[in-house]
């Protein structure tokens, strides 16, 4: 080679490196906007509720602290609970601070279950007293993955404050894999429908539940992480990386720790993308990644360790309500599925017995607006494949009721599907094909419409919880001009934080720079980076 080829060879190949760099470098950014922005959103939501208010969060918040302390199982309680058939007791006892016996476990449940008085019902927080008390959750035999960095802020702070601090944990640790799941999208070349079918995944229900102090909330950002970068790989394998891989594997292991169903929730998750856009050439594409058996030998061995935890620790002896006994089960399992329809409301518009039909309303013209996005590009087998996954959705809940029906009664709640049901619309997002065919209507404009429409079904439905906290339900729809109840951080604080969050999220999901961080690496999407 001439000495002159030789100096144009080494400018190419510096050009390239620092082409390899710059998109890490863009991706690394995008993340961790992402992030801050989904952090601040959930987090002033948190500030902007009122503690402990969450589905089971004073029980979650007890295990929590234990775990922080190495109390990883506590000790069994004896069984007085008359709606628990079984000869073992779901209650754990654990000894915590005082405050977690006196204020987390003997909070005014004016709160919690009913939302015509605003929280200005319940008495005002103490400061711990000294020593020791026995405190009880019915979550103790849940894995301590989750509760171990949540609990930290009460070893320094057992009081209000760190319990605000254990909310703020949580909510970094959904902003983690939600910021993920929207970067699956991002990196997809059908960028525009892929982030729409994932923000239509965090429907107002998940969005309120990632804001306090509970498995729950990691569970289903996880599920959605998990379906979005597995359907990622799937769809474009030639353009795959390792960190890409370790996106999936980290979102199984640790949503197979989170409850007792979680496994089967990662393995439906990881089904319906293979389902969707799997082959064998694209898995053995996937394969020949460097790291990517190791990513795989990772998963299997969390998944066994989760299963084994599972089983050891008894996690799916649950509280109950009144066991119907030998009570014939088909007309529990007509029941059941007559309830489909509550199920699927309840993931859409309902926070314990906060409910609000009109979020639900703009929450399905949004999907209506992404559906006629992806029209004209809509695959079959994706399409069969998101219908065969909406049947599973609907129907599923009844013959998982049924397995602990007669042992505990009916436990269902539309909130436990999100894990899966979060990433019905991914199907969809990413399996359009790419037309060059101009569409009817103007893509940028339907999109960033779409966008908003979600974004205001949130917004919805964060008003009325917030209404409902602050002056009641059926009270003024103007709360904030005559609050009774007031946020720690104070009312008008929160409102400007959660503006300000909803702005940040919408400017950043509709960025047109994310399609220029694309173009400039087509080379380095075909590296194993």
């Amino acid at each position: 080679m001439s000495l002159m080829g030789e100096i144009v060879s080494r400018t190419e190949d510096n050009t390239l490196h620092q082409s390899r760099e710059f998109r890490l470098a863009s991706k690394d950014w995008t993340w961790w906007k992402l992030f801050v922005s989904f952090f601040f959103l959930i987090s002033a939501i948190s500030l902007s509720t009122p503690l402990l208010t969450g589905p089971d969060e004073p029980s979650h918040t007890v295990k929590a602290a234990a775990v922080a302390r190495g109390q990883f199982f506590g000790t069994v309680l004896p069984n007085t609970d008359p709606g628990h058939s079984k000869v073992g007791s779901p209650y754990i006892g654990v000894q915590l601070p005082s405050f977690f016996a006196s204020e987390v476990l003997s909070h005014a449940d004016c709160e919690s279950f009913q939302d015509i008085y605003p929280a200005s019902c319940s008495p005002s927080w103490t400061t711990s007293p000294p020593g020791l008390k026995q405190a009880s959750t019915y979550h103790g035999r849940y894995s301590p993955i989750y509760y171990f960095p949540v609990g930290l802020p009460s070893l320094v702070f057992p009081n209000q404050f760190g319990l605000m601090l254990m909310r703020l944990v949580s909510a970094a640790l959904c902003a983690v894999f939600l910021a993920s799941a929207i970067l699956s999208g991002i990196e997809l070349k059908k960028r525009k429908s892929a982030v729409l079918s994932i923000l239509l995944g965090i429907t107002p229900t998940a969005l309120i539940l990632f804001s306090d102090v509970s498995s729950v909330g990691l569970e289903i950002a996880t599920g959605l992480c998990l379906m979005a970068s597995s359907c990622r790989l799937l769809v474009e394998p030639k353009s795959a990386t390792s960190r890409q891989i370790w996106r999936v594997a980290i979102s199984a292991s640790v949503l197979c720790f989170m409850r007792g169903a979680s496994p089967v929730w990662a393995v439906i998750d990881i089904a319906i993308a293979l389902l969707a856009f799997g082959n064998l050439g694209s898995i053995r594409n996937i394969l020949t990644i460097k790291t990517a058996k190791l990513a795989v030998v990772f998963t299997i061995i969390s998944a066994c360790t989760a299963i084994v935890w599972i089983l050891a620790a008894q996690t799916l002896d649950l509280p109950g309500y009144t066991p119907p006994g030998s009570h014939p089960l088909m007309p529990v399992f007509n029941h059941e599925i007559t309830n489909s329809f509550a199920h699927l409301y309840q993931q859409i518009a309902v926070y314990g017995i906060i409910t609000n039909p009109i979020t639900c309303v703009i929450w399905l013209v949004a999907v209506a607006i992404f559906l006629l996005l992806i029209a004209p590009q809509i695959r079959i087998r994706p399409a069969l494949i998101f219908v065969l996954f909406l049947v599973l959705i609907w129907f599923l809940p009844a013959p998982l009721d049924l397995t602990s029906y007669r042992e505990f009664g009916g436990q269902w709640l539309g909130r436990y599907l999100l894990p899966i049901s979060s990433g019905l619309f991914v199907i969809l997002g990413m399996g359009n094909k790419a037309s060059s065919k101009k569409h009817m209507l103007d893509r940028k404009t339907v999109f960033k419409g779409a966008v908003a429409v979600v974004l205001l079904a949130d917004i919805s439905f964060v008003y009325q919880i917030l209404r409902a906290y602050v002056v009641g339900a059926n009270s003024s729809v103007l709360f904030f001009l005559s609050p009774k109840w007031q946020p720690a951080i104070s009312l008008p604080i929160s409102l400007i934080l959660l503006a300000a969050s909803f702005v940040f999220l919408f400017l950043l999901s509709t960025s047109s720079k994310f399609g220029i961080t694309l173009e400039k690496n087509k080379d380095l999407s075909m590296s194993k980076i």
